[in-house]
Parts: C-alpha cells; sequence; structure tokens
C-alpha cells in the first residue's frame, strides 16, 4: 500500500526548506527499509513506492509554493520527480487538504470512498 506525505506551504522559503528536509528524511527512510526487504539493492527505490509525495500551496509569487518544493526536492535531495505530485491552488490549510484529496482522487491513487480510510496513512509535514 502506498502511503502519502503532504508539505503545506507556506510564503517563507527557509520554512519551505525545513519542511522539505523533514519530508526527504521521512520518505528516504522508508524507501531505503523497503528496497532492503524486497531485494531491490540496485534501485534507489522500490518498483511500488512506498511513499508519494505531495507539495501542496499556491502562493502569490512568480513560482508556486508546492513547485519550488518539487524541485527543491528533486535538486537537493535527488528524489525522482515522478514520486511527487503537486498541488498549486491552495491558499490556506483547509484548502491543502480538500485540494490534495482532490489531486488523489483525479490521479486514481485513492477513490472518493476510502480517503478516510486512508488517513491514517498520511503524514502531514508542517511547522511553526
Amino acid at each position: 500500500m502506498t502511503d502519502y506525505i503532504i508539505i503545506l506551504g507556506c510564503s517563507d522559503k527557509n520554512i519551505l526548506k525545513t519542511r522539505c528536509d523533514t519530508a526527504a528524511f521521512f520518505f528516504k527512510t522508508a524507501s531505503l527499509k523497503s528496497s532492503a526487504s524486497q531485494q531491490f539493492h540496485e534501485m534507489p527505490y522500490p518498483q511500488i513506492p512506498d511513499y508519494i509525495i505531495i507539495c501542496s500551496g499556491g502562493g502569490n509569487g512568480e513560482v508556486t509554493e508546492a513547485s519550488y518544493m518539487k524541485q527543491y526536492l528533486v535538486r537537493e535531495h535527488l528524489i525522482l520527480e515522478d514520486l511527487i505530485l503537486t498541488e498549486e491552488q491552495s491558499q490556506n490549510t483547509v484548502e491543502n487538504i480538500v485540494n490534495c484529496r482532490k489531486l488523489l482522487i483525479a490521479s486514481k491513487l485513492i477513490d472518493d470512498n476510502t480517503f478516510e480510510s486512508c488517513l491514517r496513512n498520511i503524514i502531514i509535514c508542517t511547522s511553526s
């Protein structure tokens, strides 16, 4: 079963980087454990990922918060782009969750009836 790491947007780039670093830690730790247990030593990630990262946030800049986070994760943590989804419309935390739910359903990663049961499989990276 695939789980999800949702990174909430923020206008402060340093906070975004901290949230991305935290998400990358969870992602890599889970991927390495799975790779070792599934004998995928030659691959950086398992064929069916344990986690998919969702970067969520619109913001008011030229580049959305979600896009900035995805670029940072790819560049600084070498996470494959295919394992990162972006939700670029949200302007607050409630919209983050609502729009991430819609994105997961539209991507056919979950269905409308299972979102609530999937909540126990979601890590949300936020900080003060």
